[in-house]
């Protein structure tokens, strides 16, 4: 494993690099007695192997919990007596170097949390009296990982408080007090890393409140309760930080003792019980007045693992960044690891060879995700006016750093929305008579095109049709045929517009409806130059569809040549057609072209693993999937032939967006700062070099390249 020094150099003249991990490696750290383990952790499989110089000595004894920060890559390890050992991570072979100059903090820690962007490290620390603690704030030297106290601390936090926990945009801090049956709160300066009270703190939980977590949304906040093992579940006020229970709390009864994690798309908790790994759905939207938003639901199955002999439970839980893996450090010393199944089936399965490693009793466990010095800037895109939302996917990103696509929401039914991202707001993409609308891509005014479906009548098929989003309030469906079908998929400066459409119409039932889908016929590409969508035909065969259209009014987009053939990349020119081809064989679609004439798409081999690829200067060249995955999915192209888009990480593994730059394809992970959440894909890639990108949370981001050179 290396690292290699990458550096862009993009069409505005910036060059921007750093140092990319040649492999993306996470690393597994768990405690023991008087050491640290460290293992890295294979990405396909989940299997742990000890990194080079395990085990660590921590020098103190009672090792019981153990913290990362993930940007500055130092790991801490709290012991018996309130000692803090600390560690600097080599980000390439996980092997641990010591924090040198002796204790890094004062007095009695209890429990330590991390800001997720490495500023400050907080902890409940015991008083005068053991059963009084307060928070003290600390700020992480970025270069050495010492911890120097923030004046203005500490601040009483509660009786018996032995936990303590930060949310995940690095606003908030909660210490649940055991004896006070209290959580309390404090807000972060983002300035100076000092604490304040939260208006409305301590807040009143049930008996025993014992520990916390927080979802990766920043939405819910759940305390376990000692002894009786509920979970309560709190909402958090986005603004002030205040918890709010949830109406139906406690939602369930864990069995717990204590120790529990949330998975990082926001969907699942998972509970260390004394019958094994709990785990529970999170309502992702108030779906009825007996299921809220933030409600807890076990899941088929659970709880999972090993349990029931003396000393055979869980008593950590850690869950990697992409959401693959739960490893559970049971009691006695064993690491179970577990595979994340989000689709069908149960949710955790046992993974092979477990259990994978052998610590010591009451080991904690914790990960560190992957490291690289950043080469780019991150700004979240908010949620704007939408209200409740599940997932934001974007579509395509302009010169001006603009975007568009699709908000999931769910209100009283599952619906989609057009969005406008300007920059700075969020804006829903509406038109009169529109209902759901998909936002699919955008031109360098900011006009969008798309397609909607309108109000639904009864339970005749529902029609699809495009339209072009000019500015608020100024809208229009581009296909006006009753009984017509179509979609647009790209639009140039020039406002000339491609996508498909059905070659026929069926018998309307009402204005986006059909008494029946008889008479719809094919379906063609078309470009419009502001006078309706015009039906440019196929390659000979009965199918086609326009996917992207440039400045030079070159439309891109797949064709079969023969009725019910396999497709071909077409470029469609000034009204004549090109068959580019299809790569290896394979059936093929072009997707995007760029002012350049280059192409991207994908082909479809039997595996059913897509391939990626570039068609540049009458020749084919495969995007290969990260570490030798067997997927890619490109999804934009600039000007200067950078590439972004989705890849699998090896055989099996999770899908992280990718950058391809000068035959070089990199996860766009190593390129960000570990504070963000997994990027699974990037939609699209500017001429500056700006590309947006989702989290596996459901969140988006525009990402920018840093100038200044070098880092």
């Amino acid at each position: 494993m290396h690292k290699v020094l990458v550096c862009i150099t993009l069409l505005a003249g910036v060059i921007a690099c750093g140092h990319a991990l040649a492999q993306n490696s996470q690393f597994a750290y768990v405690t023991t007695d008087t050491n640290l383990l460290g293992f890295k952790i294979d990405a396909v499989t989940g299997d742990l192997t000890p990194v080079p110089g395990s085990p660590f000595a921590t020098g103190q004894v009672g090792n019981n919990q153990v913290v990362i920060d993930q940007v500055g890559g130092f790991v801490y390890v709290v012991g018996f007596g309130g000692h803090v050992a600390g560690f600097k991570i080599e980000p390439f072979t996980g092997r641990l170097t010591p924090i040198p100059g002796g204790p890094l903090t004062s007095g009695t820690v209890e429990s330590l949390a991390i800001d997720p962007l490495g500023r400050y490290a907080y902890a409940v620390q015991a008083q005068e009296n053991v059963f009084l603690a307060s928070v003290f704030a600390y700020r992480i030297d970025q270069a050495t990982g010492r911890l120097s106290l923030i004046p203005g601390t500490p601040l009483p936090a509660g009786s018996d408080t032995a936990s303590i926990a930060v949310d995940p945009l690095g606003r908030f801090v909660y210490t649940p007090n055991q004896n006070s049956d209290t959580v309390s709160g404090f807000s972060i300066n983002q300035g100076n890393g000092t604490l304040t009270v939260i208006p409305g703190s301590p807040f009143t939980v049930a008996t025993g409140p014992q520990t916390i977590a927080i979802d990766s949304l920043d939405r819910f906040a759940y305390v376990t309760q000692a002894g009786a093992g509920d979970t309560w579940g709190f909402t958090i006020n986005s603004t002030t930080g205040a918890l709010m229970p949830l109406f139906y709390s406690p939602s369930t009864n864990t069995g717990g003792i204590g120790a529990q994690a949330v998975d990082p798309r926001g969907t699942s908790l998972y509970s260390a019980t004394l019958q094994g790994v709990s785990a529970f759905s999170i309502a992702q939207s108030t779906f009825s007045p007996e299921m809220v938003a933030g409600d807890l639901t076990a899941v088929p199955g659970s709880p999972f693992g090993p349990a029931g002999g003396p000393g055979v439970y869980p008593v950590s839980i850690a869950v990697d960044y992409t959401g693959t893996f739960v490893y559970a450090a049971y009691y006695l010393g064993d690491i179970v690891g577990f595979k994340i199944n989000p689709g069908s089936g149960p949710l955790l399965t046992e993974l092979p060879g477990s259990p994978l490693a052998t610590a010591d009793v009451n080991s904690a466990i914790a990960i560190a995700r992957p490291r690289a010095n950043p080469m780019f800037t991150a700004a979240l895109v908010p949620e704007g006016a939408f209200g409740p939302y599940k997932s934001f996917t974007a579509s395509a990103i302009n010169n001006l750093g603009e975007v568009t696509g699709t908000a999931a929401y769910e209100g009283t039914e599952p619906l989609t929305a057009a969005f406008l991202y300007n920059g700075t707001t969020t804006s829903t993409v509406s038109f009169p008579g529109g209902n759901a609308s998909i936002g699919n891509a955008l031109n360098d005014k900011g006009e969008v095109v798309g397609n909607y479906t309108g109000v639904i009548v009864g339970l005749q098929p529902i029609l699809t049709k495009s339209y072009l989003y000019v500015s608020p309030g100024v809208a229009f469906s581009l296909d006006t045929r009753a009984g017509g079908e179509s979609t647009a998929t790209g639009i140039n400066d020039a406002q000339h517009i491609t996508g498909s459409i059905s070659t026929g119409t069926c018998t309307p039932f009402a204005t986006d409806q059909c008494q029946s889908l008889t008479g719809l016929g094919d379906t063609h590409a078309f470009i419009d130059v502001g006078l309706g969508p015009n039906d440019i035909g196929t390659l000979g065969g009965d199918f086609s569809t326009g996917a992207g259209i440039n400045q030079h009014d070159e439309v891109v987009g797949s064709s079969n040549v023969t009725t019910g053939g396999p497709n071909h990349v077409f470029v469609y020119s000034h009204g004549s057609f090109h068959d580019v081809g299809m790569f290896q064989g394979y059936p093929s679609s072009g997707t995007a072209i760029s002012d350049s004439g280059d192409i991207i798409g994908v082909a479809s081999p039997p595996s059913g693993s897509a391939i990626g690829f570039v068609y540049s200067n009458g020749g084919f060249t495969r995007l290969r999937g990260l570490e030798g995955g067997t997927s890619s999915l490109p999804n934009g192209i600039n000007l200067g032939g950078d590439v972004v888009g989705m890849s699998s990480v090896g055989s099996g593994g999770s899908n992280h967006a990718f950058v391809y730059h000068h035959g070089k394809v990199m996860d766009l992970n190593g390129l960000v700062s570990p504070a963000l959440p997994l990027l699974t894909t990037a939609a699209g890639i500017n001429d500056k070099g700006q590309i947006v990108a989702s989290g596996l949370n459901g969140t988006l981001y525009v990402v920018t390249p840093i100038g200044d050179f070098p880092f």
